[in-house]
């Protein structure tokens, strides 16, 4: 199954509503990581299965991290402020190490990060509003991530 990887859309209605387009026949659903979650709902409506947190642009300390599973995959999702991901990525790499993640995606920064550690994969799409965002294929046997561009 492909999932979208989308992160800091800052109301920019042109990319994600582009994005959509491009790779909305192709996903099975998408995985939100805050900043424009109110515009990507409103959007998107329930057309697409949605794993989603919210950022510190959308309002309130609520709803900031989630823990799911795809196939036997353990998924962790977090904008990151909290983490304080852009002062460095130890808080996360602690917290990762403590709970035993397969994969951990968080925004936040604006820029790309793909990096695995341990048994963990860390992923961070980039920003939406700069066209940047992530398609990752997760399967029984096998996981396949690709950073991409509008």
């Amino acid at each position: 199954m492909k999932y979208l990887i989308l992160s800091d859309v800052h109301q920019n209605h042109n990319s994600l509503e582009a994005v959509l387009r491009k790779e909305g026949v192709h996903i099975h659903g998408i995985i939100f990581l805050g900043d424009g979650l109110a515009l990507l709902k409103k959007i998107t409506g329930s057309q697409y299965p949605l794993f989603a947190v919210s950022g510190n642009m959308d309002g309130g300390h609520k709803d900031i991290e989630r823990t799911f599973s795809i196939e036997q995959y353990r998924i962790f999702i977090t904008h990151g402020h909290f983490f304080d991901v852009k002062s460095g990525m130890f808080l996360l790499y602690a917290y990762a190490a403590k709970n035993n993640f397969d994969f951990i995606l968080f925004g936040h920064t604006h820029t790309s990060f793909y990096y695995k550690k341990n048994n963990t994969v860390f992923i961070n799409p980039g920003a939406l509003m700069n066209g940047l965002y992530g398609l990752l294929e997760l399967e029984k046997d096998f996981f396949h991530y690709e950073a991409c561009q509008l």
